[in-house]
């Protein structure tokens, strides 16, 4: 019958695979090293000594660690990036439930097939190739690609999905240029101020309507620019490229295959050579003993 050992986290009383599952200071019962080993827990590998986050042991030695840690060569297990279940010391290999591996940034993210996916995550966009949402860029507070804003920081206004930096005040024929005001023309940067009229490139004779509209928008009726032309689709207030569903896909370049796989079977092999170094080392020290007796007797035999 096993005896029954019991532990704290200030007295690891348990013996090689076992685990004790307190991290305060409550007595528990040690449990066998199973799957159930949770992180900052561990396996004992020699007795009252844990590993942390390491699930088995073998020869005094951790040969396997928990879900999102990869085991490395001096026998310590190492925390994989953000939300990766399953890595080397440099590379995810897969990610945990709910999220998808991102190829050419190795982390892991949200999963998604449209930008409205990613809204609700309150993230970016969604790169189609990946299937994940990606962030925009840092001067946009949503996009519908990584270069056109859709949503700008306070302070800043938004024109042809470019944020620019405000004008403090609005004079009607006039547009903010980089937070100073110019007179409007056909080369503006942010939309012309018509008397609260909206999307207008230059303003009309009357300054109540437009004369011209802004960049993918397209005059309907009484100089109002309220429809996006063809290939662009109304996003809160601007005209956004029409989201493409099926673009076509760059792939990782041979090099980039073959650098990842040579790095995963290094590390691999390391790992590998690192526990038969030990073995060979007890094997070794086994026989020098054994010659070591036997050099004995015969010594005592010859007197």
């Amino acid at each position: 019958m096993t005896e029954v050992r019991i532990c704290s986290v200030q007295d690891n009383n348990c013996l090689v695979d076992q685990y004790c599952p307190s991290l305060q200071t409550t007595n528990l019962q040690c449990q066998t090293c199973s799957k159930t080993i949770r992180e900052h827990y561990g396996c004992n590998c020699v007795d009252f000594k844990m590993i942390k986050n390491c699930l088995k042991c073998q020869n005094g030695r951790c040969v396997e660690c928990i879900n999102q840690y990869s085991l490395q060569p001096n026998g310590t297990c190492f925390k994989c990036v953000l939300d990766c279940l399953r890595c080397d010391k440099t590379q995810c290999f897969e990610c945990i439930d709910g999220y998808n591996l991102n190829l050419w940034t190795n982390q892991c993210g949200f999963p998604c097939e449209t930008n409205a996916d990613c809204k609700y995550y309150n993230i970016g966009y969604c790169n189609k190739c990946l299937k994940i949402c990606e962030f925009c860029d840092q001067q946009c507070t949503q996009c519908s690609t990584k270069e056109f804003c859709t949503n700008c920081y306070v302070g800043t206004t938004l024109f042809n999905g470019i944020c620019t930096k405000q004008c403090i005040n609005r004079v009607v024929d006039h547009y903010c240029l980089n937070g100073t005001l110019a007179q409007c023309d056909e080369n503006i940067t942010s939309q012309c101020y018509c008397n609260e009229v909206q999307n207008c490139r230059t303003c009309n004779e009357s300054k109540n309507g437009c004369a011209s509209c802004m960049p993918n928008f397209v005059m309907v009726e009484n100089d109002r620019c309220t429809q996006c032309e063809s290939g662009f689709e109304l996003v809160g207030k601007i005209c956004s490229p029409v989201e493409d569903l099926n673009p076509i896909c760059p792939i990782p370049s041979n090099d980039t295959i073959v650098f990842n796989i040579l790095l995963g079977t290094l590390v691999a092999l390391c790992i590998i050579w690192g526990m038969l170094d030990i073995i060979l080392y007890k094997k070794i020290k086994i026989k020098s003993s054994e010659e070591f007796v036997i050099l004995n007797k015969q010594k005592l035999s010859n007197t």
